[in-house]
């Protein structure tokens, strides 16, 4: 059911009976891959955390969701600053702008659309109130591409 590869290591690559990869680990060898699960965005990304953590793993169709759950948990008070600190709203949004460049989750149209609206969430005096009626929606919204 494995494979050897070149230097004789065992790889975790499993077929089924009819020849079809059903399991994989990805280039890096962080994450599981499932083929089967990939057209539908069951895909497997590991990025750089916001808060805490030094990274976080999440499936690539839950980038849009997880994205607005931590910029709203930025815009919430802290209630415990000196033993879990967190950026600002918007620094947590350019945070996850640039995650989304450099996994290659957005197409240029997407990363630019979500560049400007992190721009326009930092220059807006409400921003709570833009985050709800604009960005928020968007988010939940986003179809991120299939890597």
């Amino acid at each position: 059911m494995s494979d050897m590869d070149k230097q004789g290591n065992e790889s975790m690559n499993y077929t089924d009976d009819s020849g079809d990869k059903q399991l994989a680990v990805d280039e890096q060898g962080n994450n599981w891959v499932y083929p089967s699960g990939a057209a539908s965005g069951h895909v497997q990304i590991t990025l750089p955390a916001a808060h805490g953590n030094p990274e976080e793993q999440l499936l690539i169709k839950d980038f849009g969701g997880h994205v607005a759950r931590e910029v709203e948990r930025s815009l919430a008070p802290n209630l415990y600053p000196k033993a879990s600190p967190r950026k600002s709203a918007t620094v947590t949004f350019r945070h996850y702008l640039g995650a989304a460049q450099g996994a290659q989750l957005l197409d240029p149209a997407g990363l630019k659309r979500m560049a400007d609206l992190a721009s326009e969430f930092e220059s807006v005096p409400g921003q709570k109130e833009y985050f709800e009626m604009v960005v928020k929606p968007w988010l939940v919204t986003l179809t991120p591409r299939r890597r």
